[in-house]
């Protein structure tokens, strides 16, 4: 039974919150590894599934929305609905899928439930300032982190480690960022994140 005491839990785990959720008073679904995805989307999105590692029956519709972003998500005892208009509204709704599982006995549980939301605004930026002591992975940590609570712009600040050729002397000789490590993790961002 599904008491407002766990509605509350399962809310906050969910980051931004959904514009609304119901929850459904039914046995959990089980992420088993022994299902397997039945369905692509449509379109043939090229979405990092290895990273994001869906077993379960997902089916995938398409929508009509005002929002690219937007999507809608029925979890159900023996199947997972996610209705999307694209690439990015899938992602938001496996983003959500995998903030609401918990891990029992090594098998993640997902509560039924149905999820229909959009982004409130279209700018949803994090401002994070890399220290000569940040390494790149953990920017990449940080990167991640922003994408996974549905952030779609980050505003890098290097403190004295951007490698400018133009004028040298702004950067530690021994503080650094790799440029090409840097521009390969912010195309992967790109690529994989949205």
């Amino acid at each position: 039974m599904i008491t407002d005491h766990i509605r509350n839990i399962l809310l906050s785990r969910m980051i931004p919150q959904p514009q609304q959720v119901q929850f459904i008073d039914a046995p959990d679904f089980l992420w088993l590894p022994a299902k397997e995805l039945t369905a692509m989307t449509p379109e043939r999105w090229e979405i990092p599934l290895a990273w994001h590692n869906p077993s379960p029956q997902i089916r995938h519709q398409a929508i009509t929305s005002r929002s690219d972003e937007q999507y809608e998500l029925t979890v159900e005892t023996d199947r997972i609905t996610i209705a999307a208009g694209s690439r990015l509204g899938w992602l938001h709704a496996i983003r959500t899928l995998h903030q609401l599982a918990e891990r029992h006995d090594g098998i993640d549980c997902i509560p039924c439930c149905r999820i229909s939301d959009r982004p409130a605004m279209p700018f949803r930026g994090i401002h994070l300032c890399i220290f000569p002591e940040t390494t790149l992975r953990d920017l990449e940590q940080k990167l991640r982190l922003a994408a996974y609570s549905k952030f779609n712009y980050a505003v890098l600040e290097f403190w004295g480690t951007f490698p400018f050729h133009s004028h040298p002397e702004f950067c530690w000789d021994d503080r650094r960022f790799p440029a090409g490590a840097l521009r390969e993790l912010l195309s992967r961002c790109r690529e994989e994140w949205g």
